[in-house]
């Protein structure tokens, strides 16, 4: 099953927990995102986005990364040479593509040098990783992560079996953190964490021991 036992106090003390926190991507849900659209400003192309975002996002270690260029690369997109990248950790990936400077990632992160970038209408569980070029918006790229087909019970097992609360903390923001946590059955949603937000909120749960 892939779980490794550091030593029988461990099991010992799991059964003792009263918190347990999820983060989401990859853990509640399978960490593979597809990608379902994308949706262009006036003045570019769904291709010119995809194209653009492909080519900065092979400088990024986000698990998002890989599924937009599969996707550019299926739809036979040529993934384009960056003179300069780099990843800002949480935030999203900058890089210059020719002529174009490319910033892909979060709305904060594209709103810094594109401040007209607005989040879209999203249906339940989709996410955003948004597209400036050259400080204009210039589209959102949309992507959908389903949850783990064992979550739920995963979670309802731990309540039944001594646990009091369930909470997730994620990077995400709230829309769709809140529907992955519906459908796990999570209640308690902390949406927008930095991963130092995660340390602390861990540090600060009141029914302890706690499962992270």
């Amino acid at each position: 099953a892939g779980v490794i036992v550091k030593g029988g106090a461990v099991l010992e003390r799991l059964a003792r927990i009263r918190t347990v926190v999820f983060d989401k991507t990859g853990t509640l849900t399978e960490g593979r995102p597809t990608v379902t659209g994308v949706r262009r400003e006036p003045g570019f192309s769904e291709e010119r986005i995809l194209q653009l975002a492909a080519s900065a996002e092979e400088y990024s270690s986000h698990v998002l990364a890989g599924s937009i260029i599969a996707l550019a690369r299926d739809g036979g997109l040529d993934l384009l040479p960056a003179e300069r990248a780099e990843e800002v950790a949480t935030a999203g990936v900058m890089a210059v593509i020719g002529d174009d400077e490319v910033r892909v990632g979060k709305l904060a992160f594209v709103q810094e040098r594109a401040p007209s970038a607005q989040a879209p209408t999203l249906e339940a569980g989709e996410l955003a990783i948004y597209v400036s070029v050259n400080d204009r918006f210039a589209g959102v790229i949309v992507a959908r992560d389903r949850l783990r087909a064992d979550a739920r019970e995963t979670i309802l097992s731990l309540l039944r079996r001594g646990a009091r609360r369930a909470v997730m903390l994620t990077g995400d923001a709230y829309p769709t953190a809140s529907s992955i946590a519906e459908s796990a059955g999570i209640t308690d949603v902390r949406a927008g964490c930095l991963p130092a937000d995660k340390v602390r909120a861990v540090a600060e749960m009141p029914d302890r021991p706690v499962l992270m």
